[in-house]
């Protein structure tokens, strides 16, 4: 009968190792997810906001800057003048909507 204890302790012993590691893995996540802004509709990061509109890496960003890109952006995706695209242009104000977003809480572009 020793067997069916050992083996019943090394289950549970497994059992609390497993719950450990799902209570640090819930913890990242979390951490995770407050470093990501997130609107009521789109979750997508100030990096990939400005990837989408084309301003990344690019020194001395002014809102003006952003606003331009969009703009035109905008206006070539424009699926009612033949060839553009609604998704793209879906992401486009998505893009420029986390970056406002961004300037509001203070964020540096």
């Amino acid at each position: 009968m020793m067997g069916g204890s050992i083996a019943g302790r090394a289950f549970l012993d497994a059992y609390k190792q497993a719950l450990q590691r799902a209570g640090q893995e819930g913890a990242r996540r979390a951490v995770d997810a407050t470093q990501r802004p997130l609107t009521a509709t789109h979750s997508m990061t100030l990096a990939e906001a400005k990837k989408i509109l084309g301003v990344d890496g690019k020194p001395n960003l002014a809102i003006n800057d952003i606003y331009t890109r969009y703009q035109h952006l905008h206006a070539v995706n424009d699926p009612t003048k033949g060839g553009g695209s609604a998704y793209l242009q879906s992401k486009i104000d998505g893009a420029k909507t986390v970056i406002e977003e961004a300037v509001k809480r203070g964020e540096s572009l």
